[in-house]
């Protein structure tokens, strides 16, 4: 299985990659044999995963994505398999992971294999996130980039933690019983009851921005402090996304999507395979 990378066509970073017998090339290998019979469906998934893993040890230390990101894919028209059991060790095949940018670049970042191998060895701590900070690697558009990882730090909010942290406290147990009341003998059709009795029993005291950065906080990011990222960094990214839902609306910040939102949700995916 080859496995190779490409980057957005206004790149102008080239990677290189040093493992322990090479310096300066441009891919690394990796070997998995299954123990069991697989489907091919099954073993596209496991390599794409790899792929994403991979990319997100590429783009770990990377500060200058605004000006093009490298990510792996899988070269399925490569793609070969064998019975190891029918060949001796020496005869094994090895599966690629390559790197390069489709864009000749004007600075060259260097990666140790080593750095995304461990990242591999951890690839049962994969999620959605990862997949998510994988589609915003890959995409050409600042606003599909921005979804992508918006949905990373939104997902925080639905972590078991955050509801221990954030606990619904805006209204006492007696006011939401007068408001449910008052909401009963209005004449509301279910759903918007629902939609409102959803609102009082889980409204706070505290701002989304404030408890989405003490949560952040809680998790320890680096790049709050090292991206001076506040919690007006937080409620500014939550207006632009917003404000993308509205067609009529065209204002982006790009400096917001590079260098608030990007450093926050690459820290949250790394740091789930600690």
């Amino acid at each position: 299985m080859d496995f190779k990378t490409t980057g957005d066509i206004s790149s102008r970073n080239n990677y290189v990659i040093n493992d322990e017998e090479q310096k300066n090339v441009d891919k690394i290998n990796i070997t998995q044999i299954f123990q069991f019979e697989i489907s091919s469906k099954k073993m596209q998934l496991y390599f794409q995963k790899q792929a994403e893993i991979a990319t997100l040890a590429l783009m770990e230390k990377e500060d200058n994505v605004a000006h093009g990101r490298g990510y792996f894919i899988a070269d399925w028209m490569n793609h070969a398999e064998e019975n190891i059991q029918e060949k001796s060790s020496s005869d094994k095949k090895t599966d690629f992971l390559g790197v390069r940018d489709s864009l000749s670049g004007t600075c060259t970042r260097t990666v140790n294999s080593g750095d995304i191998y461990k990242l591999m060895a951890r690839s049962e701590r994969y999620s959605l996130e990862t997949e998510m900070f994988y589609n915003a690697i890959k995409s050409n558009s600042e606003k599909s980039m921005f979804f992508n990882l918006f949905i990373i730090i939104e997902s925080c909010e639905h972590s078991k933690k955050y509801a221990e942290m954030f606990p619904s406290d805006l209204f006492t147990p007696d006011e939401i019983d007068k408001l449910a009341e008052f909401i009963d003998s209005a004449g509301y059709d279910e759903r918007k009851k629902s939609r409102i009795y959803n609102v009082i029993k889980n409204a706070t005291i505290k701002s989304r921005q404030e408890k989405l950065f003490e949560y952040l906080q809680f998790l320890g990011l680096k790049c709050l402090e090292q991206c001076n990222i506040t919690v007006d960094s937080i409620k500014k990214i939550i207006s632009q996304r917003n404000n993308l839902f509205h067609s009529g609306n065209n204002k982006f910040d790009e400096n917001l999507l590079y260098y608030s939102l990007f450093p926050i949700a690459r820290e949250i995916v790394v740091k789930q395979y600690d």
